[in-house]
């Protein structure tokens, strides 16, 4: 299975490759509209976001939207195995760049506690990056495991009512992926020409 998804992989980061800026911030612009006008963004309290990078659908105005309708957001910190999100009160000043280029937030930002999130916010929106999607809303990440892993931590602590959706170029979408038993399934995928509920 292992080697099915690096091939699985291979393919869709090629057909990635292949999309220009001009295409990637269209694209990205109709994904982010079709989320906005969703129920599961319009009753969120909390909004846990990836920061993007390498051609993936951008978040910065997803971001910056749930800041000014006063939501709670949270974004990720690799932190060993783990993904661990702090909560972040503005999108400039919050975020730092790591060795890699990669922006993340500040070590001085407050951690969003798995155990407490249920007392913060009533509705938690999840949205999880992948590089490679399925009908049924299965996800392919790059092959770390943290957000399954913290998908499943979430899930199991019972943590308020959470609903995980994942933004999705027309041009990640497979026929199928193939899924172990700790690959974490996701509620919706929001793509530019369609909502896969």
């Amino acid at each position: 299975m292992q080697e099915e998804k690096a091939v699985l992989r291979k393919r869709i980061q090629a057909r990635l490759d292949q999309l220009d800026r001009e295409s990637i911030e269209r694209k990205s612009r109709l994904i982010t509209e079709a989320l906005f006008q969703c129920g599961c963004w319009r009753e969120a309290d909390m909004v846990l976001c990836y920061l993007s990078f390498d051609g993936e659908v951008e978040t910065k105005r997803i971001i910056d939207r749930a800041l000014e309708e006063d939501k709670i957001v949270g974004v990720p910190r690799i932190g060993g195995d783990l993904l661990i999100f702090y909560r972040i009160s503005d999108r400039l000043h919050s975020l730092t760049e790591n060795q890699w280029g990669i922006r993340e937030p500040g070590r001085n930002l407050p951690e969003i506690d798995l155990r407490q999130i249920s007392g913060v916010a009533g509705k938690i929106l999840i949205i999880a990056p992948g590089l490679a999607f399925d009908r049924q809303k299965n996800r392919l990440g790059r092959g770390r495991g943290y957000y399954d892993r913290f998908l499943a931590a979430v899930r199991e602590s019972g943590a308020g009512d959470i609903f995980t959706v994942a933004l999705s170029f027309r041009e990640q979408l497979v026929r199928s992926i193939p899924v172990s038993e700790y690959d974490q399934r996701l509620d919706a995928i929001i793509c530019e020409n369609e909502i896969i509920r």
